[in-house]
């Protein structure tokens, strides 16, 4: 097969007229445009604190003290078995995380933790 110098210029021609031009994108946002806050405002909160869940435990430590009596030390603690916490809900009594303004706030577990004892 040969090529002529006449064939090789109309390609160029050819190839531009199979082009197809794509439309500009119309969703590019705008850098200038805040992003929409969907934070809730603490004022709009109502702050729920729930107590910590204790036990009582007593512990009884005997110690032999021949030819007397054994010496008997009862000791009584409360230990903490779920923690206390806190938490907002909205007026429809539902939980709130997504709260704006949270590094002045306490969210979640305070106080003792499970297993410690409160004096």
């Amino acid at each position: 097969m040969k090529f002529s110098i006449k064939n090789l210029s109309i390609l160029p021609f050819i190839g531009l007229l199979s082009c197809e031009t794509l439309p500009e994108n119309q969703n590019v946002t705008n850098p200038n445009v805040a992003p929409m806050e969907t934070c809730i405002a603490i004022s709009e909160l109502r702050k729920v604190e729930l107590p910590a869940e204790t036990k009582i435990q007593y512990a009884i430590t005997i110690i032999d003290n021949p030819p007397y009596e054994p010496i008997e030390n009862k000791v009584k603690r409360e230990i903490v078995t779920k923690q206390a916490s806190i938490y907002y809900q909205d007026s429809n009594g539902n939980k709130v995380l997504d709260i704006c303004d949270k590094e002045n706030i306490i969210i979640g577990g305070i106080g003792p933790e499970i297993g410690e004892t409160i004096n």
